[in-house]
């Protein structure tokens, strides 16, 4: 049942569409009370989303999701896109704040593309996403004929027993088969709307109107493109010259899918750490060396219960962050685990939480949302950072090798990033029937020209299943990003190896503007240049190739 403020919000809407403009002030005026409107409704579909991502179990918050996403969020679209509209023509009257021209390119695109409403067709396909997530949160596994947990498939998957870690990955390959009908249709069934939602607004594929949407003002598919090109050109012949290494130091003869997860490098990781809260008091003692303010800011979010770390059964498997933006509260759900790359993932969602902290105190809502490019710039920041704080949260037997591990894993994720990315574009671009069977044949066309140094003679065609993915409907197009992201990340950290108190204080300048500049400005304005060039890919190459050797 809605509150007595969520049946406002109709009211509100009809007060701005009524209201009496007549100069600059009233307009400035009418965009704040617009912006603390949609504050109040993201924070709700977020806490929603919260809540049902907290147990995918929970029929209740599964339900109350869904029903504000099939009958209240269609209505509230609609409102929004007219007040868009509007907007639209009041800044052709009125002068646009120099801080709002950024969020207006975004109302532009939301004009064009709403003329035919679609806000009950987007329902539905947040609704599948949801779906999708439930099917991933709930999957289960078999070694022997019994049942295993995840977490135990994940430990086996980093056995020394090689025999183990082949088990794990056919359990693991065999849970995904399972679901793998249910996904694939999930997949048609959004499609289906996502083409409907395009052709509503006017664009000629899901591609097309996604690209719009995301704000992409700043790049080019055909840009895109010569990126994924240059990554197969620089970087994935290094990832090959990883895996070899990876290959030589366990002793095989042919390196296959199951000797991935194993450390092989001897870094030897042991927790200095037995607790959950004892992670997060050192987290906070790391942060007080990068941004003014974020060390405390995080310190109160987990004793607020903003920080939902503890892994249980039910709980999306995903590591995210969010916004609740009427409170100005970010929130972070993850699954915590003993190990290295955890933690890191948690720096990489509390980049996540410094950048939406940052943002000008006062901000109207659609500030705290740059581009993601942006958005996972810094989250890509904290994680690289965080490279340095790790002998705080573990001993290594060796420090360098477990760095030397890590690159390998960012080479092999920016690969796969480049190869989800042309997947997508040919998903959104295609006008053919999607079967899973044409699915696969053209993941794995597109795999091919990635090599990875694995060799997977004698397992099926798209082995392991690695299109299957909540990424592809859950956010349409998004992927690319986090590749692009990591050369700039790397770019940072020279800085901050150079001179940590300036780096930063560059940092806090950009995120202040949160979503009033373009993406090259605020790049530049955190000291790093943006660029797509080869050379920055050679220069990251470079660095990854000198911890190779050294190994």
């Amino acid at each position: 049942m809605p509150t007595a403020t969520e049946q406002a919000w109709e009211h509100r809407y009809e007060d701005l569409h009524s209201a009496r403009i007549t100069s600059d002030e009233d307009f400035h005026s009418w965009l704040l009370k617009w912006a603390a409107l949609e504050a109040e409704i993201y924070e709700r579909g977020t806490a929603l989303t919260r809540d049902f991502q907290a147990d995918t179990s929970n029929e209740a918050a599964k339900k109350a999701r869904r029903d504000f996403l099939t009958q209240r969020a269609p209505q509230l679209k609609e409102r929004h896109d007219h007040t868009a509209r509007m907007a639209i023509e009041l800044g052709k009257a009125f002068t646009i704040p120099a801080d709002w021209q950024q969020v207006f390119l975004y109302f532009q695109v939301i004009a064009e593309q709403s003329r035919q409403p679609s806000g009950e067709l987007e329902g539905q396909a947040d609704v599948i996403a949801g779906e999708i997530t439930t099917l991933f949160s709930q999957q289960t596994y078999e070694l022997g004929g019994e049942a295993i947990s995840a977490q135990a498939v994940t430990a086996l998957s980093a056995s020394p027993d090689r025999n183990k870690r082949q088990a794990a990955f056919l359990s693991s390959r065999e849970s995904k088969k399972q679901i793998a009908p249910q996904v694939v249709a999930k997949y048609q069934a959004s499609l289906d709307l996502r083409r409907e939602i395009a052709q509503r607004g006017g664009e000629a594929n899901v591609h097309t109107y996604m690209w719009r949407l995301l704000e992409r003002f700043d790049y080019t598919p055909e840009q895109v493109r010569q990126f994924r090109s240059d990554v197969r050109t620089w970087l994935n012949p290094l990832l090959v010259e990883f895996r070899e290494k990876r290959r030589e130091l366990l002793g095989v003869e042919r390196l296959r899918p199951w000797d991935l997860a194993i450390d092989p490098f001897g870094s030897r990781p042991t927790p200095r750490f037995s607790a959950e809260t004892d992670v997060m008091r050192q987290v906070t003692r790391s942060l007080a060396d990068t941004l003014p303010g974020l060390s405390k800011q995080v310190a109160a979010l987990y004793a607020g219960g903003y920080l939902d770390l503890a892994p249980r059964p039910g709980k999306a498997a995903r590591s995210y962050t969010d916004y609740l933006a009427h409170s100005h509260k970010p929130y972070v759900q993850m699954s915590l685990q003993p190990t290295p790359t955890s933690v890191q993932i948690l720096f990489h969602e509390l980049g996540h939480v410094a950048q939406l902290s940052g943002v000008a105190p006062g901000s109207p809502f659609w500030h705290y949302f740059p581009g993601v490019e942006m958005r996972e710039f810094v989250a890509q920041v904290f994680e690289l950072w965080s490279l340095s704080q790790l002998p705080q949260f573990f001993d290594f037997e060796n420090e360098h090798l477990y760095k030397v591990r890590f690159y390998e894993q960012t080479l092999s994720r920016m690969s796969s990033q480049c190869i989800m990315d042309e997947f997508q574009e040919w998903f959104y671009t295609t006008s053919e029937e999607v079967t899973r069977e044409r699915m696969e044949e053209v993941w794995q066309a597109i795999s091919d020209q990635y090599p990875t140094g694995v060799d997977r003679s004698g397992l099926p065609d798209s082995e392991p299943l690695t299109y299957l993915s909540q990424q592809l409907v859950r956010r349409p197009l998004v992927g690319i990003e986090y590749a692009l992201a990591w050369g700039w990340a790397f770019s940072f950290i020279a800085n901050v190896e150079a001179d940590s108190t300036q780096a930063f204080g560059q940092l806090g300048q950009a995120l202040s503007l949160g979503n009033t500049r373009p993406l090259p400005e605020l790049l530049r304005t955190a000291g790093v240049e943006f660029s797509f060039s080869p050379q920055q890919l050679n220069r990251l190459a470079t660095t990854m190739r000198r911890a190779l050797l050294s190994a």
